[in-house]
This record gives C-alpha cells, structure tokens and sequence, in this order.
C-alpha cells in the first residue's frame, strides 16, 4: 500500500466487491507454525464491509479475530487459517518456503525480475524458484509468489483495495447506444488493478512526504453483482474509469488526495449505510449518484464540513436548500440567462426570428418565451415565423434582403430541425453577405450526425450545451487511445461520455484541492476548463424557471460554465465558454 501511495501520491479504495475472492485471495505468513491469510485494515473499514467483500460472515472475523467485536482501527491485523480458508493452490503457495512467510504480488507495467528482487530485498533466485515461469520473465498482470513478509504492503492481491485515484442527459440529449464491449468494474478485478501506476524517481521520499489532506469519496451504482451489466452500471463504470485515468496524472503531478469508491447497487438503503461510516461521511467531498432518492441518501448522511458534488442528477435541486450541495450543472434558469446573453452578443444588430412549425414540437417553450420578453424588454421586436410542414422560400420572402437575422426554434429535436434547415440553407447561400443569416439552438444538436450535422456546418450554427466533446481535437482523442490500452474497451458511445464526464471532474477537484493546500474549497476555485466539462463555481439563487439568476444571492452554489459552440463552414467548431 505504502509503494502505491509513494508513487502515484494518492489513494484510491474500490469497495462494494473489490475485496471479494475466491478462497479469501490474501497475502500469507506463516504464525506459530500454521499458515494465516492476513489483512491490514485500512481507515474507513468496517467489519461488515470486510465480512461482505471477502465473502465470509461477520462471526468468521470475530470467531479468528476476537478484538473485532469492539470495532476495527486502522492499522489493525485481522487473521484467517489458511486451512479453513484455503484452496488447494493457496495452500500450496503458503507453504512453498517451509518457516517463512511469503505474499502474492501483481506485476506492474514495466517492473522487472531485477527491480522487483532489489525492492524486496530478495535475490531473483528466491523469486524463480518459488514462480519457474519467470525465469523466462515477467509480464503486467502476473501475479508472483514472493517470499517474505508484506510489511509494505505491496503485496495486495488483485482485489484487495488498491491505491491510486439516470436522469435525464445531462447535455439534455439523446443518448447514444451504449458499446457492447464496455463492462462495468468486475469484482474480480477492479479498474485499479488495470491502472498502469505513475514513476516517482525517488519512492522512499515520497512516502516520507506524502500526507493524504484531501478525501474523495465516490458513490455510483456500480451493481457489482449484477451477472449482466445494466446501462446504469456501464455508466458509473465509465465514469470511474475516467476518474482513474486522471487519477493517475495527478499521481504523476503530485496531488495529495486520497479517493474511494463505493457501490451504491442502486439503492438508497445501501448508501445509507455506507454513510454511516464515517470515512465516507467526512470526507472533504462526496460525488453523489444521478437518482433523486440516492442524492438525497447521501444529503442526509453527509457530515456538515462535507460537501456533496452533484455531477449527475442535472434536475436536482438539493443545492437550494443545503449550503454543503454543489450543483455541478449549470441550472436551467441560469443556462436560459447565459445562453441569451450568447446569444445577444454573438448577433448583436440581428433581428431575431423565432421558427414555429404548425402543430410542431415546441419544447423549447420555455427558453423562447425568455428570449422574446428580454428582447422586448431591450427595445428590440422580434419576428415570429409560423410554417407549415416544412419552412419553404415563400414563407421567408417577406425578410429585407438587406436584412440581418438569428433564426431561433421552438425545438432542438432533430425532426424538427429537419424541417427548417434545408430552406436556410437556400436562404443563405443565395444572400449576398452570408453572413447575415444566422442559426441559434439547442444542446440537442450536438449528438446530430450525418446529413444533418453537414447542414449545421454549412449554416454557421451556433448553440448552447453544458458539455461538449471536439471529437477533432488531439486531446479528445489521446484520450480515448489512453482509455482504451489501459482498460481493453473504448468508452460508451453515449453524450456526453461518462468517461470523459469523470476524468474532468476528477481533474477539476484535484486542481482546486492542489491551489487550497489538501483542502477542497467552492469559495475559491480553481476554473478549470477540460476535455468535455469546464467548471466555475458561484453562489447563487436561481429565479423561477425561465428568469435569470440572482447576482446578489448566496443560497447554494452552481456551476456557472456554459459552451457556446459555433459549427464553422467545412468541418471547423469554435467554441467559447461564458
């Protein structure tokens, strides 16, 4: 444990199965002439937890380990026989040195036989003849025998804790069919254990200097013992494998926070539990899960210091009425106030014409009914454009020529958008300053694909989002090499991408817990813009829906961030953030 801590300079416990294995999958030393498995137990571990992950009963651990029935403290040694819970090739392995302990031991990406013999203080000899198969070398993933005692702690089976780091679319659009191929964390495996770890040129230091002064804590329906992964599992699953790829860079850069990770198996009971321990409890921040029951779980079981991170449930409104919530989603009433005032300074001197199909979708009632009012509250008339069917060119006959327009929809769903664009288009290409007709809409667009994304280049579209991916750019897609070598899948092919989704509110965290000194603080945060997320932190009071927040008020604090993105002629997006 210690090893993993010094270098990546973080800790990272997925519980909730991370634990379980067959025949108690522990390291081994030999006590008074019988053979013991042995785990060290960690801060925020209970004896149920302990019992549930190893797949054992609470009496088993307080039959072996008495002093267990008063609680466990960190640091504690809890003992089990190896010949009431051992497998055949357990058994064989602990007794492949007669009178000396040994461990098992996960081989990292790029450790050697040599490095792994001077680290252990054994000879490469010791480590062949209790593994022959290295003899011929070693590779990641292999698990070898090593004689010894675990005193540093690096002899963590597979799945002992490892250190290192819905509702309605958030992007309020469709979501895109998942990829088979992506699985959820297995019990059998957790995502630490495919995390290739950071190198720290001098370990021993940096276990000296290390000091965990900031704790993550995340809940997510992991539903580890579900034989078939639902979409809701393969969500949370993604989004802590993106957590684990930045979890890995702020080892490499040095941030001092300690992560956990906890199945909620989707239900409110279980997390009330897990918010009993107090480790979860109080840590400087909780992530909460996408459901409205679940936030409310960890709502209530969150000590008052805590604060709980909702980057998921984008309707929540908890933030409202307790200080310690951070709605990580800009609201729908202080995204309509940011977005017109894109809108208004984007197309200043255009006059805005708002589209309504006949009988069409109008879902975007709401934002269009505010747009209107504040235009006409700014001295400027709008033009409303009833058509029906499709727009056709005789409907536009009545603008000036010589005119400057933002059309604006009453819906952002693509069938609708089909109805219009085609004579826009027309419009456009036959003005003599193209630029003079404009396109203003819905975060829906950014899942439109094909003939209909061709349309949003060729009109110089621009609309809002509170995500957005440029799947041209170079970090986008470094990304996703990244996350597929280290996990063997690409992300799901969901908007917006929960792998993406997690890795920048990891990073985003980091940073602020990095420029408070170990302590994360919403008053004074660090901005942070990143592949698909930008985050920036206010108070504020949102008004009734479809009226600007309050500048002045205090109550809750949200995330302020908005994309504004301009799909250029070709394939070029300009984005800006407001």
């Amino acid at each position: 444990m210690k090893r993993l801590i010094g270098r990546a300079l973080l800790g990272i416990a997925i519980f909730g199965g991370a634990l379980q294995a067959a025949a108690l999958d522990l390291p081994v030393k030999r006590i008074d002439g019988k053979d013991m498995y042995y785990y060290a137990v960690r801060r925020g571990d209970t004896v149920y937890g302990i019992a549930r992950a190893l797949g054992i009963s609470r009496d088993d651990i307080v039959r072996h380990n008495q002093s267990a029935a008063d609680g466990l403290r960190q640091g504690q040694t809890l003992y089990f026989p190896v010949s009431e819970y051992g497998s055949p090739e357990a058994k064989a392995l602990a007794t492949a040195t007669p009178g000396g302990p040994t461990f098992k031991y996960k081989v990292q990406r790029g450790e050697t036989l040599f490095g792994l013999s001077h680290r252990f203080g054994v000879t490469p000899e010791q480590i062949v003849a209790l593994n022959p198969q290295s003899n011929d070398g070693i590779r990641a993933g292999e698990y070898l025998i090593i004689p010894g005692s675990c005193d540093e702690g690096d002899g963590s089976p597979a799945t002992a804790p490892t250190a290192t780091q819905s509702a309605p679319s958030a992007a309020a659009a469709d979501e895109a069919p998942a990829t088979p191929a992506t699985a959820p964390i297995q019990a059998a495996q957790t995502v630490a254990d495919a995390m290739p770890e950071p190198d720290v040129p001098d370990e021993a230091a940096a276990i000296e200097s290390y000091v965990p002064t900031g704790s993550v804590a995340v809940l997510l329906p992991l539903m580890l013992d579900e034989a078939e992964p639902s979409k809701t599992a393969l969500r949370a699953s993604d989004f802590v494998k993106g957590l684990m790829l930045a979890a890995r860079e702020a080892g490499a850069d040095g941030s001092p926070v300690r992560v956990s990770v906890h199945d909620t198996k989707g239900s409110p009971a279980e997390i009330a539990r897990l918010m009993a321990d107090s480790a979860i409890a109080d840590a400087d921040i909780i992530i909460a899960p996408d459901d409205e029951a679940g936030m409310a779980a960890v709502v209530r079981g969150a000590s008052a210091d805590a604060y709980v991170f909702n980057i998921l449930a984008v309707q929540d409104s908890l933030y409202l009425t307790h200080d310690n919530v951070i709605q990580a989603n800009i609201p729908h009433s202080a995204m309509y106030e940011t977005a017109l005032r894109g809108l208004m300074e984007s197309y200043e001197g255009y006059t805005p014409v708002f589209l309504v199909c006949k009988g069409g979708r109008s879902d975007k009632h709401a934002f269009t009914q505010y747009a209107r009012s504040e235009y006409a509250r700014r001295g400027v008339e709008p033009i409303e454009m009833i058509f029906e069917g499709t727009l056709q060119g005789r409907d536009l006959e009545a603008l000036d020529p010589s005119g400057r327009y933002v059309f604006i929809p009453a819906s952002g769903s693509l069938g609708e958008f089909n109805k219009f664009a085609r004579a826009l288009k027309t419009l456009r290409e036959s003005s003599a300053d193209p630029a003079s007709i404009a396109l203003f809409g819905y975060p829906e667009w950014i899942i439109f694909r094909s003939e209909a994304e061709e349309l949003l280049h060729s009109l110089g579209a621009t609309f809002y989002s509170r995500f957005f991916a440029d799947e041209r750019s170079s970090a986008v897609s470094a990304f996703r090499r990244s996350f597929t070598t280290t996990f063997g899948s690409e992300p799901m092919d969901v908007v917006p991408s929960q792998a993406m989704l997690g890795y920048d509110t990891a990073r985003y965290i980091f940073a602020d817990i990095r420029e408070n000194s170990g302590v994360y603080s919403p008053q004074t945060p660090a901005e942070y813009t990143g592949l698909q997320s930008a985050f920036r932190l206010r108070g504020a009071h949102p008004g009734a829906e479809g009226e600007p927040a309050a500048d002045d008020a205090d109550d809750g604090v949200i995330n302020t961030a908005l994309y504004l993105i301009t799909y250029l002629p070709g394939n070029g997006v300009a984005t800006r953030i407001l």
